[in-house]
């Protein structure tokens, strides 16, 4: 959170703690109009960028929604508790760009037709009577301890992201691991770029990218620098794409071969269907491609941490 959010969310809490203990309308809408105001800078400045019409139809039908509310409210007060209550158990899932999460979206349309609501009846007196100033005074404090907390964690994020900008020591050890069992003059590396399409292979072909891609997969040790991880992830699936179409197109041959190797032959290649086995000599050449650029990635990524 920045100084700006800082000081937005305490005017929007001042003006809730306002619009509970002002005695009349003037007081309370210009309590209820700041912290609306402070909400909605607070939401714009933490949203995720390049949505503003995404951000500002979702604005306007809520405003529409709020003061059908809000009349229904006026009419039938012991709605707005009613409806608050009932509205607590239901979240919607909400995706804008890269960020996601579950909001209170029903509730959160409760509550802004109750503020209309308030500014709605003018010639009201102060309607939370003697429990006005308490609540005003417990809004101030939990909105200060949310502050006070949002402060310190984003301080111990930035730390935390400064210090895994070099390389801790598990990273060092799975980076070794990497190369030790995926080098890039290994056998693998360079049947991918030679061979990986051709109707006949050896499991010593495949056999360090699968060992590789199954460790990964069922080890609880991963990259703790998120460049590394990413990446190593990607090689992951990039091998396992490959690894399940071969397999799905491939049979054991029943030649011998020297160091109980098993041959493997892709039967597509066999059926005299030339257009098949086309299409299977690209499948595998594409996604051969893949697990090289993926495993060139990761390396680079670990060149760049000086690993």
């Amino acid at each position: 959170m920045s100084t700006l959010s800082g000081v937005v969310a305490a005017a929007a809490a001042s003006g809730l703690a306002l619009a509970m203990v002002a005695p009349r309308a003037p007081g309370r809408l210009v309590g209820l109009m700041l912290c609306v105001a402070g909400c909605l800078t607070l939401a714009l400045e933490l949203a995720p960028s390049g949505h503003a019409g995404l951000y500002a139809g979702v604005a306007g039908a809520g405003a529409v929604v709020a003061a059908g509310l809000a009349a229904l409210f006026v009419r039938v007060p012991w709605a707005l508790p009613l409806l608050a209550l009932a509205c607590v158990p239901f979240a919607v899932d909400v995706h804008v760009g890269h960020a996601h999460g579950r909001l209170l979206v029903p509730l959160y349309a409760v509550i802004a037709g109750g503020a209309f609501a308030l500014m709605w009846r003018p010639r009201r007196e102060r309607d939370l009577g003697l429990v006005a100033w308490p609540l005003a005074l417990l809004s101030l404090i939990l909105f200060t301890w949310a502050i006070c907390n949002w402060y310190q964690s984003a301080k111990d994020l930035a730390t935390v992201r400064i210090s895994l900008r070099e390389p801790v020591q598990e990273d060092k050890r799975l980076f070794s691991e990497f190369k030790v069992s995926l080098p890039k003059n290994s056998h693998t590396l360079i049947w991918l770029r030679n061979s990986a399409d051709e109707p006949l292979y050896r499991w010593s072909d495949v056999a360090s990218l699968f060992a590789f891609a199954n460790d990964w997969r069922s080890s609880d040790n991963h990259y703790l620098n998120e460049e590394l991880e990413q990446a190593a992830q990607r090689l992951v699936d990039s091998a396992l794409d490959f690894l399940s179409f071969q397999g799905a197109h491939s049979e054991a041959d029943s030649r011998k071969m020297p160091d109980d190797d098993i041959m493997y032959r892709v039967y597509d290649y066999f059926q005299g269907d030339e257009r098949r086995g086309r299409e299977v000599q690209i499948g595998l050449g594409e996604r051969a491609d893949r697990v090289l650029a993926a495993h060139n990635e990761l390396y680079m990524a670990g060149s760049r941490l000086g690993l």
